[in-house]
């Protein structure tokens, strides 16, 4: 446990410098630029290339020693951001450079977060997965929390090339960690074969992850869930600001970002419930709730409350969503497992991030002052915003019906008896004559007396 607290930490101060370097470009570039457009395109470039590279790059994390991907990644990530200081110290930093080194950060993250999932696997017992969920959950929180006030305020007094040399330290700092850990994290195959192909090892990945319905419902049902909530997320600042001031948006998004972080605490201290799949049903329930208190009325009061709340339950689920991969899944196979996880589930944002703004202007607004304006306008009001606390209020009850559809869908209800746990499933040849034949599932004859 040691050698993943020291690589965490590590991870822990590098996260946080990067939440600094995308704060001050997202204002650098807004400032530049005056277009929420590029702002949206950037979100997107962030996304894209980590999405694309997804099975390769699992085939790889499983491939080699998870720790040299952690260093590569956070050497090549470093340099792009050193890159980016250098053109903002000489004032030649412009938008299309942003662009380009977006999307190189996204490739090195592509490589860092499976590598970082499955290498957790070989560093925590598995009756302490929980807890350590909690902590890289812990990792993106404190982010949120920290890292829009101190860039804030460094940006008043060092400028962007200040502010984004500072998170090159901290890649290094990141670096000599993983240095200082001299644990092997490479997870041999479980039988000797020839070695095949990076392609071929990626769709080894896919027909591993297909043959197992749970964990593929598992991954349709984030895709889902993360279509509403991206909708959400970009919607979140113009819905503030319709009726409130920038000062309120901030102080908003700081109390859900503690939010996230007393999640993230709760759930490593706590290690999760002992069903883990409740871990990713019953806090969605909770996120449809928040939803709800958001859109509901113009308040502050239950905005934040709702905001909190949220966030709250997102570092459970997602932590929750990491231990099954954990326990469920061969060390060996953890890189691809985990990275089309990523694939599907992420799959849906660049579609929330398109759809957003224009479900908004071209449905829900001209809804809300026509056909509905007498029955839903009348409970919630049809002045500015209102069409977004109106689409909050739909999306919650989506989330909500995702959230008991994936209850009553048994492969997924059922998914901590359905798959035997790594370590008691028989080993998966990773050669060419694998077998691949399907294996029969293990629902309950009775599932009404299985606990919950």
């Amino acid at each position: 446990m040691r050698a993943f607290l020291v690589i965490w930490f590590g991870q822990l101060v590098s996260i946080v410098g990067s939440g600094l370097t995308s704060f001050a470009l997202g204002v650098w570039v807004y400032l530049t630029s005056g277009s929420l457009t590029h702002y949206s395109l950037i979100t997107m470039v962030a996304v894209l290339p980590t999405l694309a590279l997804a099975p390769f790059a699992g085939a790889i994390v499983d491939r080699y020693d998870r720790r040299r991907i952690l260093i590569y990644s956070d050497l090549a990530a470093g340099l792009n951001t050193f890159v980016i200081a250098a053109l903002a110290y000489t004032g030649l930093l412009q938008i299309w450079n942003i662009y380009l080194i977006v999307a190189v950060t996204s490739v090195c993250n592509g490589f860092r977060g499976p590598a970082f999932n499955a290498a957790s696997t070989l560093l925590v017992p598995s009756d302490k997965l929980g807890r350590a969920a909690g902590l890289s959950q812990m990792q993106g929180a404190a982010s949120r929390v920290l890292s829009p006030a101190l860039a804030g305020f460094l940006m008043t007094v060092i400028g962007l090339p200040g502010v984004v040399f500072i998170d090159v330290l901290t890649f290094l700092f990141s670096i000599i960690a993983l240095l200082i850990v001299r644990t092997p994290m490479r997870a041999e195959a479980p039988a000797a074969g020839v070695r095949r192909s990076i392609l071929a090892e990626a769709a080894y990945g896919w027909t591993y992850t297909r043959r197992r319905r749970g964990l593929v419902a598992m991954f349709v049902y984030f895709a889902i869930c993360n279509l509403v909530l991206g909708i959400a997320t970009v919607l979140f600042t113009p819905f503030v600001l319709s009726f409130g001031s920038a000062a309120l948006l901030g102080t908003l998004m700081s109390v859900g970002g503690f939010g996230m972080v007393a999640g993230s605490v709760f759930l490593s201290v706590w290690g999760g419930p002992k069903k883990t799949v409740n871990g990713v049903l019953a806090p969605m329930l909770v996120v449809g709730v928040a939803m709800v208190l958001v859109g509901a009325r113009p308040a502050p009061i239950p905005i934040a409350i709702g905001a909190f709340t949220y966030l709250f339950a997102v570092p459970i689920l997602t932590g929750c969503w990491q231990v099954i991969i954990q326990k469920k899944v061969e060390p060996a196979v953890q890189g691809r497992v985990f990275a089309i996880a990523t694939l599907v589930s992420w799959s849906s944002l660049p579609l929330a991030y398109l759809v957003a703004a224009p479900l908004v202007e071209k449905v829900v607004n001209p809804l809300l002052a026509g056909p509905l304006s007498e029955t839903v306008g009348a409970v919630m009001g049809t002045g500015p915003g209102r069409a977004i606390g109106f689409l909050f209020v739909v999306m919650a009850g989506v989330i909500i019906a995702a959230a008991i559809g994936g209850f009553l869908y048994k492969p997924l209800r059922f998914i901590d008896t359905n798959l035997p746990d790594a370590a008691d499933e028989r080993v998966f040849d990773n050669s060419a004559s694998a077998d691949l034949s399907p294996q029969p599932e293990l629902i309950p004859e009775n599932p009404a007396a299985v606990q919950l």
